[in-house]
C-alpha cells in the first residue's frame, strides 16, 4: 500500500496526490516515516504541507531519526514545514533545544520579554527563568522582571514602566497574592492587559498556584500551564515550568519568523 501511494504523490493531480498524502499520515505504522519524509520534498506544496502534519502528529520516538534529513530541507522550498514538523518532534520526544544546536533559529531580531509577578512568587519566578536562559543566550529573547533593579534604585519604577512598555512578550504569573497585590495588579497586569488587546505585545498567563482565574479580566485569554492545573500542584513543578518553556519558545520561534516574512 506505503508504495503505491507514494507514486500516487507524485501525481500532477493536486488533489489525488493530496489525498494520497493524507491516507499515508492515517496509517498507523512507523513504516510511513520515510514515506512522509519523501512526501515532505515533493513540488506539490499541498502534498508538502499535508506531510509536514502527519510527521508532526506522530508520538513514535523513531521521528526523532529523521531530524539530520529535516535539518538538510531547512534551507529549501520545504524548509518551512520542515521546522514545523522539528519543532513538533522536539516537543513529543523533548528535544527541547534542537533548532537552537543544529542552528536552525528563525532570522529576526532579539524578542524582550517581561516578567510581572508579586515578591511572594520570587522563587517560582527564579525557577522559570533557569528555564528560559537558553533562549536568552542564544539572544532570541531577553528576559527582564523587577529582580534586575538594584536595592533602593530612585528610578526603580521608571525602570519598570518603561520595561514593561516596551516588551514583546509579557509573563503574567499568576497567584492568589499576584490578583490580590495592587502593587502588581494596577501597575503591571492591566496595563500589560491593555498593550494585548491593542496588539502591541503578547501576554502569557502562567498560572503558578490555584487561583479563581475565571473571575479575573484575563479569563478570555488562553493561560498555562495547557492542561490549567496551577504550577505549584504538579508532582514535578519543574516539569511544569519545562512545557511553560517550550510553549514560550514557540510563541518565540513563531513571532520572529513572521518577523522575518514581513521584511521580505
Amino acid at each position: 500500500m506505503i508504495p503505491i501511494l507514494l507514486n500516487v504523490i507524485e501525481s500532477s493531480d493536486v488533489l489525488v496526490a493530496g489525498d494520497a498524502a493524507k491516507a499515508l499520515g492515517q496509517i498507523d505504522s512507523d513504516d510511513t516515516i520515510p514515506a512522509l519524509l519523501k512526501a515532505l520534498k515533493s513540488g506539490n506544496p499541498e502534498v508538502r504541507l499535508i506531510a509536514a502534519h502527519s510527521l508532526s502528529e506522530f508520538q513514535s520516538n523513531c521521528t526523532a531519526l529523521i531530524l539530520p534529513d529535516l535539518c538538510q530541507l531547512f534551507h529549501t522550498k520545504s524548509g518551512e514545514d520542515a521546522f514545523d514538523v522539528i519543532q513538533a518532534i522536539q516537543a513529543n520526544c523533548k528535544f527541547y533545544n534542537y533548532e537552537i544546536a543544529h542552528n536552525l533559529i528563525p532570522p529576526g531580531k532579539t524578542l524582550s520579554l517581561y516578567i510581572a509577578y508579586p515578591p511572594t512568587d520570587e522563587p517560582l519566578q527564579a525557577q522559570l527563568v533557569n528555564h528560559l536562559t537558553p533562549l536568552d543566550r542564544q539572544k532570541i529573547i531577553t528576559i527582564w522582571s523587577k529582580s534586575q533593579i538594584l536595592p533602593g534604585s530612585d528610578r526603580a519604577q521608571a525602570i519598570q514602566q518603561q520595561q514593561l512598555h516596551t516588551a514583546d512578550i509579557i509573563l503574567l504569573l499568576i497567584s492568589p497574592n499576584a490578583i490580590a497585590d495592587t502593587t502588581i495588579y494596577h501597575p503591571e497586569i492591566l496595563p500589560a492587559l491593555q498593550r494585548h488587546r491593542t496588539g502591541q505585545a503578547h501576554i502569557i498567563p502562567i498560572l503558578l498556584r490555584p487561583t479563581d482565574y475565571a473571575a479575573t479580566p484575563l479569563s478570555q485569554i488562553p493561560h498555562l500551564p495547557k492542561n490549567g492545573e496551577a504550577i505549584t500542584t504538579w508532582d514535578s513543578p519543574d516539569a511544569a515550568l519545562q512545557k511553560v518553556a517550550e510553549t514560550i519558545k514557540e510563541m518565540a520561534m513563531k513571532l520572529r519568523r513572521e518577523e522575518s516574512r514581513a521584511r521580505e
